[in-house]
C-alpha cells in the first residue's frame, strides 16, 4: 500500500485555530504502551512482533475509524520512509525496526506506531499551541485502547517502557519552537539552561539526536515517573507561554534600535531575495533563511500575503524525501538542491 501522502501540500495537521503561531510552530503529544503478554520490542523474536503487530492493528482498527491509513513498513522503499520521518509521522528507529506498523488518520493525526522501541506510541500533533488540546484527545485515545490491549503496568513504577525516562506515565509532550530573537540577542542559552533544571530538554529541528538549525528548537518534558500526565504537561504548557513572551520581549528589542533595525530588516531581505531568485540550495541553507523570513513576517519586510503557516508548511516540503516523491525518482544531494530552489520559488510565487 502506497503511503497516501501528498507532498505538494503543506502538512495538514499545522492548520487550524492556533495561540502563539509567531513563536510556536507546533505541538505533540505521545503516549508510550507496551502489550503484558509479550517483551519489549527489542527482545522479541519475529513471531512475537508479528502478533503484537496483529494485535495492535485489530484494536486501532475496531476503536478509530477505519479510513485510517495502515502500512507494514518493510514493504515500503526508502524514499517513503524519508517522508514519514519528514512530517513527523515515524522515527528513525521505527523505520530501521523488524516487523514495525504505522497507522494514521488521513491528516496525518493521530498516529500509532507499532513495534518501535515500545510496541505502541500513540501520537498527535498540531499547529501552534496546543497542547492541552492534544493530551486530552491522545488519552482519551489510549484509554479506548486499553480496553483491548493489555498494557504492561506496575502499581509502584507506573506503565512499563522498554527507555527508563519513559516509566510512569509513558508520556512525551513537546512543542517545536522558533527563537531568533533570544538567539539574536544572546540570551537563549541563559533560558535554555534554566529550562533543564524543571526537567525538561531541548533538542533540534529533527527532535533527539539533531542540533538546532534555523532558531527552531524542540522543547520537551525529560522523565515520567513520579508525577501525573496532566502535571507533565501543564508544567510544559506554563513554560512554553514564558518562553513565548520572552521572545516576543527579545524580538521588540531586537527591532528597537535604528542600526539594529538596519542590519536585522537587511538580513531578512537578502534571505528573502535568495529564496526568490537561487538557482539551488541545500536543505540547511533553506531552514536558515526561511527562519529569517518568518522573523520578518508582519514588519512589512515579506511580501503581504505570505504568513507564518507557508513558510512553516515549506519547511516540510523542501525535505529531501518530499522532493523526490514528488517527482517520483531517486536524486543526489546536487540534483535535490536544484529542485529544492525551484519549489520555493514557485510557492513563494503563488503566496506573494
Amino acid at each position: 500500500m502506497p503511503i497516501q501522502i501528498d507532498t505538494r501540500q503543506t502538512v495538514p495537521w499545522l492548520e487550524g485555530e492556533t495561540r502563539h503561531r509567531d513563536v510556536v510552530i507546533s505541538s505533540r503529544i505521545r503516549f508510550a504502551r507496551n502489550l503484558v503478554d509479550y517483551p519489549f520490542p527489542g527482545r522479541c523474536d519475529e513471531d512475537e512482533l508479528s502478533h503484537v503487530r496483529l494485535d495492535i492493528e485489530e484494536a486501532v482498527t475496531e476503536l478509530i475509524p477505519s479510513e485510517n491509513y495502515s502500512l507494514h513498513l518493510e514493504e515500503i522503499d526508502s524514499v517513503e520512509k524519508n517522508v514519514l520521518f519528514e512530517r513527523r509521522l515515524a522515527t528513525s528507529e521505527l523505520l530501521n525496526s523488524s516487523c514495525s506498523g504505522l497507522i494514521y488518520a488521513p491528516g496525518e493525526s493521530p498516529g500509532v506506531m507499532i513495534n518501535e522501541e515500545d510496541h505502541l506510541r500513540l501520537q498527535m500533533m498540531a499547529g501552534g499551541n496546543r497542547l492541552e488540546e492534544l493530551h486530552e484527545k491522545a488519552g482519551e485515545l489510549v484509554n479506548k485502547l486499553s480496553t483491548k490491549l493489555r498494557f504492561a503496568y506496575d502499581e509502584n513504577w507506573g506503565y512499563l517502557t522498554a527507555c527508563p525516562t519513559n516509566i510512569g506515565t509513558g508520556l512525551r509532550s513537546s512543542v517545536l519552537l522558533h527563537l531568533p530573537g533570544l538567539v539574536l540577542t544572546k540570551k537563549v542559552n541563559k533560558v535554555l539552561n534554566a529550562i533543564s533544571n524543571l526537567g525538561l530538554t531541548v533538542r533540534g529541528f529533527y527532535g533527539e539526536g539533531s542540533s538546532s538549525q534555523g532558531f527552531y528548537f524542540q522543547l520537551s518534558n525529560q522523565v515520567t515517573l513520579g508525577r501525573s500526565d496532566y502535571d507533565l504537561c501543564q508544567t510544559l504548557v506554563r513554560v512554553t507561554e514564558q518562553i513565548v513572551e520572552q521572545e516576543r520581549r527579545s524580538r521588540r528589542s531586537l527591532f528597537a534600535g535604528s542600526n539594529s533595525v538596519r542590519e536585522i530588516e537587511d538580513k531578512i531581505g537578502r534571505s528573502y531575495g535568495i529564496l526568490k531568485y537561487c538557482r539551488r540550495i541545500p536543505t540547511e541553507e533553506a531552514l536558515n533563511l526561511l527562519s529569517l523570513c518568518r522573523l520578518g513576517v508582519g514588519r512589512g519586510i515579506i511580501p503581504e500575503g505570505i504568513d507564518y503557516l507557508d513558510l512553516d508548511g515549506l519547511l516540510f516540503l523542501i525535505q529531501p524525501g518530499h522532493l523526490e516523491y514528488s517527482l517520483d525518482e531517486n536524486l543526489k544531494e546536487n540534483e535535490r538542491d536544484y529542485y529544492r530552489a525551484e519549489r520555493i520559488q514557485k510557492e513563494l510565487d503563488k503566496l506573494g
